[in-house]
């Protein structure tokens, strides 16, 4: 499907946050109040530097419902502020849906969690198919199911993750492992008390095949002196000396022979 925003204006307006309504279910797991304060110490130091995106209501034309910037409304609430400074875009409920994950997909204060919560969000409305979200993304099919698969972690797994600040290369490395395995390398990692670099470097040795020890033939001392006899028996015979190496058991002693025999000496 191809993407096709359209600017209702292209200027900045300001709009009530009172007309404001969220469509989006919200991941509880990545949208904390520090993280609003921090927006919002900024905010009132520097500025807004981005406006948020807004639609209207096609039930109700006198109100907005959010497209993107939810950090930036929280963090505009939180400051008391009447209004936010916004862009007016008209899109459809699915066009909405792919501006959002579109905007959100490079934003780094995003975490790899929140952005598979909402493609999954987004993938259960049924507005759009996995092939038109990845076209949308600009990613392949296998791509995106490489992050959805972020779905199947726990929450216990991913607040581990989070408190960590693992990064995507050992999410999706961890994802590889089965789940119970997965729990058993989180808490080493917790133990241990591993660094991002040296939690990667403990899943490559992981995933190393595991080298089997081969056994070694051990030679007994009895073996040996045989051996040892029996070549020096054959380096004779093949010199033209008759020659035999023997064993014999006495009562308190082991006894070996090499004969050789006179007349071919």
């Amino acid at each position: 499907m191809e993407i096709k925003t359209f600017y209702i204006s292209k200027k900045i307006v300001k709009v009530k946050i009172s007309d404001i309504t969220l469509k989006r279910k919200n991941n509880p797991l990545n949208l904390c109040d520090d993280e609003i304060f921090s927006l919002a110490s900024s905010i009132k130091k520097n500025g807004l530097i981005e406006p948020i995106y807004l639609r209207r209501d096609i039930n109700n034309p006198k109100k907005y419902i959010l497209v993107d910037g939810l950090r930036r409304l929280k963090a505009f609430e939180f400051l008391g502020a009447k209004s936010i400074p916004a862009i007016i875009l008209s899109l459809t409920d699915a066009e909405a849906d792919m501006v959002f994950l579109y905007e959100n997909e490079n934003k780094k204060h995003i975490s790899v969690f929140e952005k598979a919560f909402y493609m999954g969000e987004v993938l259960k409305s049924g507005r759009i198919n996995k092939n038109e979200l990845a076209d949308a993304l600009g990613i392949s099919l296998k791509n995106l199911e490489k992050k959805l698969n972020i779905l199947t972690l726990d929450n216990e797994e991913k607040k581990i993750m989070i408190n960590h600040n693992f990064d995507e290369e050992f999410i999706f490395s961890v994802l590889k492992f089965e789940k119970e395995k997965r729990r058993e390398i989180l808490n080493e990692i917790i133990v241990k008390n591993l660094t991002n670099n040296e939690a990667k470097k403990y899943l490559e040795e992981l995933k190393k095949p595991e080298i089997k020890r081969v056994k070694t033939a051990t030679l007994t001392s009895d073996k040996i002196i045989l051996n040892s006899l029996e070549r020096m028996a054959m380096h004779l015979n093949d010199s033209g000396i008759e020659a035999e190496s023997l064993k014999n058991e006495l009562e308190d002693a082991t006894e070996y022979i090499l004969k050789i025999n006179k007349k071919s000496q």
